[in-house]
């Protein structure tokens, strides 16, 4: 299915957090009829208030989970590789709360809501596999209401930056994975505060030209970020 990977099917699939702990068996049995498809950029995958028919997995390429009412519409979350997305709507069959949109031409993995629901109800391992990441991603979404309520849009830019650098130390420059405006909706912020929020970490060490971020001051942005040490910011 995934010919163009490096890795098997088996370990890619092992790859998705939802999936990691499943026997060959098991996990053979879900993705048995996976269907893999690549998908141009601006793609709409699924449209908020429908409902669901397909678990989606994200191998490569970036998707944009989107909210609209009347004429505002915001990004809710960028997800990048792997990842797979809206188990819980898909467990629940209620309609989407989400649209979701590719960002760049990517490879979709779909598989089939219904067959999906039955699978988790008859196997154990699983349900709890299931529960495992939803917890997980219940515990992300706290966070970042957290964030949202008691830090600021720098505070909050800052931490995204961080987040970007987290796996390598020696790093200073980045290359924004998406637009300024879906970085702002990211942040829950406007575009105006979010230029604001740049400008204000120019004192901290902090650079911009274009897409590329230069971070001078690691330990002076952690501190604006995170001053109890319990930053909660994510990349994705």
């Amino acid at each position: 299915m995934l010919q163009d990977a490096p890795q098997t099917e088996t370990q890619f699939f092992k790859s998705i957090p939802a999936f990691a702990d499943l026997d060959s068996a098991l996990l053979g049995r879900l993705v048995s009829d996976a269907i893999a498809d690549e998908v141009p950029a601006d793609q709409a995958l699924f449209e908020q208030g429908t409902r669901p028919e397909f678990l989606f997995v994200l191998a490569r390429g970036m998707v944009a989970l989107t909210s609209r009412k009347g004429d505002s519409s915001t990004t809710i979350d960028i997800l990048r590789p792997v990842s797979q997305f809206q188990l819980a709507t898909v467990l629940l069959d209620e309609p989407y709360l989400l649209s979701g949109q590719t960002l760049q031409p990517s490879r979709i993995l779909r598989m089939r809501a219904a067959r999906v629901r039955r699978i988790i109800e008859s196997e154990p391992a699983l349900a709890m596999a299931a529960a495992r990441y939803l917890s997980t991603q219940y515990r992300r979404v706290v966070g970042e209401v957290l964030d949202l309520k008691m830090q600021s849009v720098t505070q909050r830019l800052a931490g995204y930056l961080l987040s970007l650098l987290v796996d390598e130390p020696a790093r200073t420059e980045i290359r924004l994975p998406f637009g300024k405006r879906h970085l702002a909706a990211r942040l829950g912020a406007s575009p105006e505060h979010l230029s604001r929020a740049f400008a204000a970490l120019r004192s901290h060490g902090v650079t911009t030209r274009g897409a590329r971020v230069t971070v001078a001051d690691r330990d002076s942005l952690t501190s604006l970020a995170s001053p109890n040490g319990t930053s909660r910011s994510r990349a994705n």
